[in-house]
């Protein structure tokens, strides 16, 4: 499909190539193969390398769990003189051999950088666990093991034609004569978030890890909601903030400063599926501190006192960022329906402190884990 949107932002411009294939496509033995199919797709693209340096155009690629994206952006007639160069060069460009090797190689320092670090290690490895989900990085023995002639498969079954094309400028983009690029390509959506009851035994992979972290523990609070709807799922982005933004919020008050042993602390609200979201509370501690807490974890989400005020303070702010991304667009060269959705329904939305207290009174009913990086290992590797 082929998106021409004007672009917010005077004499600025952005172009973007896009793929709905990704991890959801990705069986064991391909796993991580589309984020090497994206490093491989930008080889031509060195070739106008010099030219975008002088004309001041930025590009990149990137892989997520929904998609590929190629983007070019910067001054709107240059990004116009570049465009159809930029999308020969992703599309027509045969992966060589020697640049498959290369590439994979690299990929897979990638992947050892990935699991180096205490924190993103974690997660890699709860995500595998819980969801079996390994993400865009994928599975070191499917990237280490995949043969050329099966990578040049796959990425022609699932790469070979884009499923948008957004242009943002006043220029528009015009359709080959074949108007091949409104033919969308294979997709296939992720498998359904298994029930809650089964989400904690329902994996068995190994833990994987290439940090040196011996003192330090990571301490993971979270629960799931399996069903989903965005009135819930807004509420809960409030409760979030409530608790976690800034250093008065009662998590950075009674975990970092009453306890004094946390030096960061992340909650997040993270949709899953249609069906799904999960909340949880991360930090790091050191190993005599664990149980303390964890503990005071467990109390303050069981016992919180919730301040009109502070609420009313998170609705406006909320509201503003909405504002603020609107303003800034991110040129919108990327489409999220998602995330469309949830700022409509913003806009829209009366929120109340009683429909917030209820919410946190569901919050506080439903079922709880909290797990450790070491409990974690050992569950992966039962």
């Amino acid at each position: 499909m082929i998106i021409n949107k004007k672009s917010t932002i005077k004499n600025i411009g952005a172009f973007s190539i896009q793929f709905l294939n990704s991890c959801s496509i990705e069986d064991i033995g391909f796993r991580g193969v589309s984020h090497l199919v994206e490093h491989c797709m930008c080889e031509k693209i060195k070739d106008m390398e010099n030219e975008f340096t002088k004309y001041s155009l930025s590009y990149n690629a990137g892989t997520s769990n929904d998609g590929i994206v190629f983007y070019l952006t910067g001054i709107d007639k240059y990004v116009n003189k570049f465009k159809y160069k930029f999308l020969d060069a992703v599309l027509s460009y045969k992966i060589t051999e020697d640049v498959f090797e290369r590439e994979r190689n690299i990929i897979i320092q990638e992947y050892v950088q990935s699991l180096s670090d205490q924190y993103s290690e974690f997660f890699k490895n709860f995500n595998r666990k819980y969801f079996n989900e390994e993400g865009a990085i994928g599975f070191i023995d499917d990237l280490k093991n995949i043969t050329y002639e099966k990578f040049i498969e796959f990425k022609e079954k699932y790469f070979s034609i884009p499923d948008y094309i957004i242009n943002v400028s006043k220029y528009k983009f015009k359709k080959d004569k074949n108007n091949k690029f409104n033919i969308v390509s294979y997709y296939s959506k992720p498998n359904e978030i298994p029930d809650e009851s089964e989400l904690i035994e329902n994996n068995k992979i190994s833990y994987e890890s290439y940090s040196n972290f011996d003192e330090n523990r990571i301490v993971l609070y979270y629960t799931f909601f399996n069903d989903y709807d965005y009135k819930k799922f807004i509420y809960h982005l409030i409760f979030c903030r409530y608790f976690n933004e800034g250093l008065t919020s009662p998590l950075y008050k009674n975990i970092r400063e009453k306890l004094q042993c946390v030096y960061s602390i992340s909650s997040r609200v993270t949709y899953i599926n249609k069906n799904s979201f999960m909340y949880y509370t991360c930090l790091f501690t050191s190993n005599d501190k664990l149980n303390e807490v964890k503990n005071e974890l467990i109390k303050l989400y069981k016992d919180v006192e919730l301040d009109e005020e502070r609420f009313n303070n998170i609705v406006t702010s909320i509201k503003l960022d909405d504002e603020k991304a609107e303003l800034l667009d991110k040129m919108k060269f990327e489409d999220n329906n998602f995330d469309k959705k949830i700022k409509n329904i913003i806009k829209k939305m009366k929120f109340s402190f009683e429909d917030f207290k209820y919410y946190i009174k569901l919050f506080q009913s439903n079922k709880f884990y909290i797990i450790d990086d070491k409990e974690l290992k050992e569950k992966c590797n039962e």
